[in-house]
């Protein structure tokens, strides 16, 4: 059903490509180096738009509040992800 409307419903709300290449340039240099953050490092993940993820803003988890909020820093369970190597998409 998501398909049939124009356009196609997309799965991300925002995202930032130049970022995400810009956190895998960095896990794949540690890598390199052989020197990973963990065993999640590299690893892509999407997270919910109600929890705070530098540098995208937050719409509460819903599109019909049509209310944005900046985010200034990660919520904890992202920061501790982002600590691990996370890619954050």
């Amino acid at each position: 059903e998501s398909q049939n409307q124009n356009p196609p419903m997309s799965l991300f709300i925002s995202f930032d490509a130049n970022d995400i290449r810009q956190q895998a340039d960095v896990s794949s240099k540690r890598f390199a180096e052989g020197t990973p953050l963990s065993i999640l490092d590299g690893v892509f993940m999407a997270v919910k738009d109600e929890i705070d993820c530098v540098p995208y803003t937050t719409r509460g988890g819903t599109t019909w509040m049509h209310k944005f909020r900046d985010v200034t820093e990660d919520a904890i369970c992202v920061a501790r992800l982002r600590e691990c190597g996370v890619i954050f998409i």
